[in-house]
C-alpha cells in the first residue's frame, strides 16, 4: 500500500512521565507519529480541539503545528524539545512520583512533492483509537516491539526501530483512510490501488514528460477507458489533470525559492514557452507565477 511513498524515518524515542505534567513542543517541518503504551493524557494541537488519548491509541500530527501534551493544566509547562535534546538516549524521563504515562513515537519526512500532496489529503491531527478492531492488534504488536527495542538498545536496534516505525505509520494511515468514506476520492485512496499507483509514480517521476492516457493505461495493465475511469474515481480528477496539478505544485515550490527564473521553471516542467506555463499556472493556482512569487 502507498507504493512509491518515500519516507525518511528518524530514530523513535520514548517519553516516560510520572504524576501531573505538561509539555510543549514547537512547530516542526516533520510529520510526527506516536502511540500510548501506558496511562494517558490530553493532546492540544494549535488550532484544534483538545483530545484525550489513552493506552493503545495512536496519533499522527501531519502539519508540524505546535502542540501540548499534558495530564494537568495546573502545573508548569516543560519544554519538550529541550528535554529530548538534553538526553543522549532514546528515553526521556520527566517527573518523580505518581501515575505513569508512556508514549513512544518518531518523526518522519516525505519526498518533497509527496509530502505536500499527502498533507493536503489529511487533517492536521489523525487519531487511531485502540478500539479500531482490525488494526488494533497490528499497532499493538508494533508498539510493543518498538518499545522493547528502544529500551534494550541491542545491536541492530536502530534498524529494527526504523522499519517497525514505518510499518506503524503506514498501518495508521491505512486505518484512517479505510475509516473515512469522505476520503474515497483522495490521493491516499488512489495510491492504495496497485495499478493506479503505478501510473501515479510514473507521473511523479517524470512530470516534465508529455504523457498520454494510453501510455499510463498500458503501464497499469488496463484498457484506456477502464484506467481513465478508475483513476478519476480514486484521485478525483482525470490523469492529465492530475499531471497538471503535480506540475503546478512543483512550480510553486520552485517559485517560493526565488532563485530561478519563470522561464527555466517552465522548461524543466515540459513547457515550450513561459507564456504557456504561466497560463497553466494561473488556471490551477488562480494567480500568475510572478504575482505568486511576489506574494511570498
Amino acid at each position: 500500500m502507498f507504493a512509491g511513498m518515500k519516507v525518511d524515518i528518524y530514530p523513535p524515542a520514548r517519553l516516560e512521565c510520572l504524576g501531573d505534567w505538561a509539555m510543549d513542543f514547537p512547530r516542526t517541518p516533520y510529520v510526527r507519529f506516536a502511540a500510548v503504551l501506558e496511562g494517558g493524557c490530553w493532546l492540544k494541537v494549535a488550532g484544534e480541539a483538545v483530545v484525550q488519548i489513552r493506552k493503545g491509541d495512536a496519533y499522527i500530527l501531519t502539519r508540524g503545528l505546535p502542540y501540548r501534551l499534558y495530564t494537568s493544566d495546573r502545573v508548569s509547562v516543560a519544554n519538550g524539545l529541550v528535554l529530548f535534546r538534553g538526553t543522549s538516549s532514546a528515553v526521556v524521563r520527566h517527573g518523580s512520583v505518581g501515575e505513569r504515562t508512556v508514549i513512544i513515537g518518531g518523526r518522519f519526512t516525505f519526498g518533497e512533492l509527496m509530502s505536500q500532496v499527502l498533507l493536503e489529503s489529511l487533517p492536521p491531527f489523525v487519531r487511531i483509537p485502540s478500539g479500531t478492531e482490525r488494526d488494533a492488534a497490528i499497532l499493538s504488536s508494533c508498539t510493543n516491539l518498538l518499545n522493547q527495542e528502544t529500551l534494550d538498545n541491542r545491536v541492530g536496534a536502530i534498524l529494527i526501530r526504523h522499519h517497525v516505525a514505518q510499518i506503524m505509520l503506514v498501518q495508521a494511515l491505512r486505518a484512517h483512510v479505510e475509516s473515512n468514506v469522505e476520503m474515497a476520492g483522495g490521493w491516499l485512496r488512489a495510491m492504495s490501488d496497485p495499478r493506479v499507483s503505478k501510473a501515479m509514480q510514473m507521473l511523479h517521476a517524470a512530470p516534465e514528460r508529455t504523457w498520454t492516457v494510453e501510455e499510463l493505461a498500458r503501464a497499469a495493465g488496463m484498457s484506456r477507458s477502464v484506467f481513465a475511469g478508475r483513476f478519476k474515481e480514486l484521485a478525483g480528477v482525470p490523469p492529465l489533470e492530475y499531471l497538471l496539478q503535480v506540475r503546478m505544485r512543483l512550480a510553486a515550490h520552485h517559485l517560493a525559492g526565488k532563485t530561478r527564473s519563470v522561464s527555466s521553471i517552465a522548461f524543466d516542467l515540459g513547457y515550450q514557452s513561459a507564456s504557456a506555463f504561466s497560463s497553466s499556472f494561473h488556471r490551477v493556482m488562480g494567480i500568475s507565477p510572478k504575482d505568486y512569487r511576489a506574494s511570498l
